[in-house]
């Protein structure tokens, strides 16, 4: 039985989480995605923030151990959407607005796949897979209705990313110009509110004829941290840290959400057919994170966060969840953690394996978890290929990414991008991000780039580590012990010698066994240089296939001219943000 427990909010319907009746396969699936949510962030791990009716999922599902995505929020979705990984995508960051860059039209996405299997097929929420043209938008993309924002972030309560208002109401199928809406009249409505009501409305309208795929996107809990006072005010006198104060309400509001979700389905006999699914689609960014998204989010004990290719960007939280009458969970498997590997990139074949869509012929790099999900079967999966962090300088041979096996065995080309440090545990009710360590390398010396000419004193590496994290600019040092001199560099240009060096990135591939060491503290690639050479040879085997596309997620289409702000406007609202590049069908990419 899945049961939730809520604190009622006079601006959303109450909700709990209760079992009925079936109406058949093949099952509903709604999938739900939270954005930027940190790995002790939930209430079963945190043991600080309230969401009920996800940790009832948890109690009552399975909970994803193992489980990987990628550092930032464009290229997960666009892995969620296609089964592949970013490098065969196109999409290998944030898309930025405005500019000529969304997933290739040539993609096969969810929705689609599981609309030929017969499914209605619904979004609201967050796309940020580009709208350069309205075919990239969601509803020329397999989705029937769609209520969000095209872009990636903006206020919660004006809807104004930048300069733009950015939220439409596409309520038909291949809804285009002079059919896709401005939704001016959302202007200070909450979006987590919004979302959350289009979704119940979704439910409450739907054709019980036909199984339904919900894609609900929350804008929460990304930045900026903003919700209405009286969520924050619940944790007045548990979270002394103001921002995690304020992100604890965002985190319970969106709980809220999906507990009325799951009321609605309950009222509409639905949801003993349904699978749920919770992800996040990347870690949470932590206080030094590039950027400035930091909204509160907490990672704890993992390493890094979001814009990183440490695991704290990367192992994300994921539950799922199946109601009775599917017959996918038995009792006995319910309110377990599963250890086996998985991607974002499984959640298509899966989805494809219950819908009974025939998934076969597209270029996958997910395999369907089905089985190991809910049958808890061995292991489906042999390695996660993380791709790069969203800084790393790819015009560079051995440009930043990563990969891990089985067996734990993570390998990073050079680093895994800024932030570097581990978040700590909030129990006390606050959060900062430790201070990083730095990446030792002996028998190297790193001469000339001196940020303080002449060096420092210090009795210890740590010392002259601990000297480098402090000095602003410091990209590592080298640590003479016999002088017990250290210099702290601008610049790593190093080579052999009888010198220790050190960085807060690193002085080339990186080894760690993130099942024994899941905080990454231990580097060992000098104690198995034959586990760095078989996943090298893999990662630049995985880096070989990848694809670029004129118009898609790296380089922008030359055939379309510069977004003009002024030139997109509505009376009620003023600049807005949708498409703009208009082609013929044969020119469509």
């Amino acid at each position: 039985q899945l049961i939730g427990v809520l604190v009622p909010h006079p601006a959303m319907r109450v909700s709990c989480l209760l079992p009925f009746a079936a109406v058949g396969a093949p099952p509903n699936i709604i999938f739900i995605v939270a954005d930027d949510l940190g790995w002790n962030d939930v209430g079963f791990r945190s043991h600080q923030i309230k969401t009920p009716n996800i940790d009832a999922l948890a109690q009552d599902g399975v909970v994803l151990d193992r489980y990987y995505v990628q550092s930032v929020c464009s290229p997960s979705r666009a892995t969620f959407m296609t089964g592949r990984y970013p490098l065969h995508h196109t999409v290998t960051d944030w898309l930025k607005p405005g500019r000529a860059n969304a997933l290739p039209l040539n993609e096969t996405l969810m929705p689609q796949k599981l609309g030929e299997a017969g499914y209605e097929a619904h979004a609201t929420g967050k796309w940020h897979l580009g709208y350069t043209q309205w075919e990239h938008t969601p509803t020329y993309r397999g989705f029937k209705s769609f209520l969000g924002f095209y872009g990636g972030g903006e206020d919660y309560f004006t809807h104004q990313a930048g300069s733009g208002f950015d939220m439409r109401n596409d309520p038909n199928e291949t809804c285009g110009k002079g059919c896709s809406q401005v939704a001016a009249e959302r202007k200070g409505e909450y979006s987590t509110h919004i979302f959350s009501q289009r979704a119940v409305d979704i439910v409450e309208q739907h054709d019980v004829s036909k199984p339904l795929f919900l894609y609900l996107a929350y804008q929460a809990v990304h930045a900026p941290a903003e919700v209405p006072a009286s969520y924050r005010d619940a944790y007045n006198a548990t979270i002394e840290d103001p921002k995690r104060r304020t992100f604890a309400g965002m985190l319970s509001c969106m709980d809220e959400g999906i507990g009325n979700v799951t009321k609605a389905l309950r009222a509409k006999h639905m949801l003993d057919n349904s699978v749920v699914v919770f992800t996040t689609d990347n870690g949470g960014p932590i206080s030094t994170s590039p950027g400035g998204d930091y909204a509160g989010s907490n990672n704890f004990p993992l390493r890094g966060g979001k814009h990183t290719i440490w695991e704290g960007g990367t192992r994300g939280t994921a539950v799922a969840w199946a109601g009775a009458s599917t017959g996918l969970l038995d009792t006995s498997l319910r309110g377990r953690t599963t250890p086996q590997l998985m991607h974002g990139a499984d959640w298509l074949p899966t989805f494809c394996a219950l819908a009974g869509a025939d998934c076969s012929a597209l270029p996958l790099d997910g395999v369907s978890q089905v089985d190991t999900l809910f049958s808890n079967t061995t292991a489906v999966r042999s390695e996660v290929f993380y791709g790069k962090h969203d800084d790393a300088p790819e015009h560079e041979v051995n440009y930043d990414t990563a990969i891990r096996d089985a067996e734990g065995w993570k390998l990073l080309q050079n680093w895994g991008g800024l932030p570097t440090g581990w978040s700590v545990n909030t129990s006390l009710g606050w959060e900062c991000e430790a201070a990083p360590q730095c990446t030792p390398k002996p028998k190297t010396c790193c001469p000339n780039n001196d940020l303080i000419v002449g060096g420092v004193a210090a009795t210890s590496e740590a010392e002259c580590c601990e000297a480098c994290t402090n000095t602003t600019g410091c990209a590592g040092y080298t640590y003479q012990s016999a002088a017990q001199r250290c210099y702290v560099k601008h610049t790593m240009v190093c080579q052999a010698g009888e010198c220790s060096s050190g960085s807060t990135a690193s002085l080339g591939a990186l080894l760690f066994n993130v099942n024994s060491d899941p905080e990454e503290r231990h580097e060992v690639s000098s104690s198995h240089p034959d586990v760095v050479q078989r996943l090298t040879a893999r990662v630049n085997a995985l880096r070989a296939t990848k694809v670029i596309v004129p118009g898609g997620g790296e380089v922008p289409d030359p055939d379309c001219p510069q977004y003009k702000p002024a030139e997109h406007t509505d009376p009620r609202v003023g600049e807005i943000w949708e498409p703009w590049c208009e082609k013929t069908q044969a020119q469509l990419v």
